[in-house]
């Protein structure tokens, strides 16, 4: 695959030849998302970049860290990984440690599958969104790659894999009462992965996370299992079923069609901020809309 690059945020970055994350038109990728991390992230943290494609995200977290904080870089596939490593060696970055492993909640092996449509959005489960094509990728957990490391920060964006990633990292969790958890989170990608939403809140909120938009608005934590909720009840073949063969704008329509059958109130996509202290503002009459462009980089585009 053909490689170029551009210049995003005072760096040189190494992009496919797709520029699946539309930085060559000087877009800022996911703006709440960088300003999140800006707000959350301080001269010598050590973070995670769970899901780090290209090094976007990365390098942004490297320059707030600092020489004496550090990123840990985690990125499964290949071509991804080749351009991640090219980027920080590129950039000359001291403090960021890159692993080409995917995460989980146990160690071992696991097939990747691979998408035809972008470079960015494989995932670890078989999917709708993506061919039979595969790479075996090693597993670890977050539990391992850290060990006794104090994090401050994981940012985690793995197209419906995140319960599972986050139940690795129990430990790390546990030993970090003043962690930041900033992720994606889509009930319909985690259905088709295997894992439960409703799980995933139920599992941060015993550990005493609270949830809030990028932005520090209050988020419901009832409303959200309420949602969630609606979409297990919907069924995992159900869901997979309805969505089988279609192309992406077809996709789109059938979950947001879904979503609204069903009665949910919350966004089919949302980032969203867990922390076990929020200092949220007020809380807004409807959740914030959520742009066709978002949730296609979630369903369909990489992670980032």
């Amino acid at each position: 695959m053909n490689n170029r690059n551009v210049e995003v945020n005072g760096f040189r970055l190494l992009i496919d030849q797709e520029d699946s994350l539309g930085l060559a038109s000087g877009a800022i990728f996911e703006p709440d998302t960088l300003d999140a991390l800006k707000r959350l992230t301080k001269t010598g943290d050590h973070v995670l970049d769970v899901g780090a494609n290209i090094g976007y995200f990365t390098l942004v977290l490297a320059s707030l860290v600092g020489p004496s904080g550090r990123v840990f870089a985690i990125e499964p596939q290949s071509e991804n990984f080749r351009r991640l490593s090219e980027n920080v060696h590129n950039n000359n970055l001291q403090n960021v440690s890159t692993s080409h492993i995917a995460v989980g909640e146990s160690e071992g092996t696991s097939s990747l599958y691979l998408s035809n449509y972008n470079g960015g959005m494989h995932r670890l489960y078989k999917s709708v969104c993506c061919t039979d094509t595969s790479e075996t990728v090693l597993v670890k957990t977050i539990d391992s790659i850290v060990q006794n490391t104090r994090i401050s920060l994981i940012k985690i964006d793995i197209e419906g894999y995140e319960y599972f990633a986050l139940k690795g990292a129990s430990n790390c969790l546990a030993n970090n009462p003043d962690i930041n958890i900033v992720t994606e989170y889509c009930p319909a990608s985690a259905i088709e992965a295997g894992a439960s939403p409703l799980c995933f809140l139920e599992y941060l909120e015993q550990m005493q996370f609270k949830p809030a938009t990028l932005y520090g608005e209050f988020v419901d934590l009832e409303e959200l299992k309420d949602d969630a909720r609606k979409y297990e009840g919907y069924g995992h073949e159900r869901l997979i079923a309805d969505c089988f063969g279609k192309d992406n704008t077809e996709i789109l329509g059938i979950i947001t069609s879904i979503a609204n059958q069903i009665g949910c109130r919350r966004p089919i996509l949302e980032n969203l901020h867990f922390a076990r202290s929020h200092q949220p503002q007020s809380r807004p009459s409807s959740p914030k809309p959520i742009s066709r462009f978002q949730f296609f980089k979630s369903f369909f585009n990489p992670v980032a």
